[in-house]
């Protein structure tokens, strides 16, 4: 049986014993050892038995706040935290000083700071607005301003 019905060591109470999956849990109860609580508890061992039998057990359902529980626990997925232009540009030109020379770095920062991020874009300014809501429009419109004002934002290769 992969569920047992056993006395607790240091008492009174009932508890069951696990072997599922290759883990052994030991689940104390309240139940203090009398023939009612032990024939309600071999009840439940039955089932627990069964269900691993079958394949079918789920350890929270039946433990959930369990000594394995934390094994079974999903954290629910957090929302991702909105990323805005700037803080990208800030995190992309951190990754940069190990790739480029440290001239490079500071033209590129500074460039950024210029020009690219206090651009106009959709009424407001483009370091302000979300990764997630930029679309290819957004850009092109960006790269029409900078062409009006002589700032030319280049956003592709040029021919080779």
């Amino acid at each position: 049986m992969a569920c047992k019905v056993k006395k607790a060591k240091a008492g009174v109470h009932l508890g069951l014993q696990i072997f599922w999956n290759g883990l052994r849990s030991w689940e104390t109860t309240r139940l203090e050892d009398t023939s009612e609580n032990r024939d309600f508890l071999e009840a439940q061992a039955k089932i627990i038995s069964r269900e691993i039998k079958h394949g079918t057990f789920d350890y929270l359902k039946h433990f959930p706040d369990g000594n394995k529980a934390h094994l079974f626990r999903r954290e629910a997925p957090r929302p991702p935290t909105p990323e805005t232009v700037k803080s990208y540009c800030d995190k992309w030109i951190g990754r940069r000083a190990n790739q480029v020379r440290p001239q490079q770095v500071k033209c590129e920062k500074s460039y950024f700071r210029k020009h690219l991020l206090p651009a106009q874009v959709a009424g407001q300014e483009l370091g302000d607005m979300y990764l997630a809501a930029l679309a290819v429009h957004h850009l092109q419109q960006l790269q029409d301003s900078s062409e009006r004002s002589g700032s030319a934002i280049r956003l592709t290769r040029p021919p080779a």
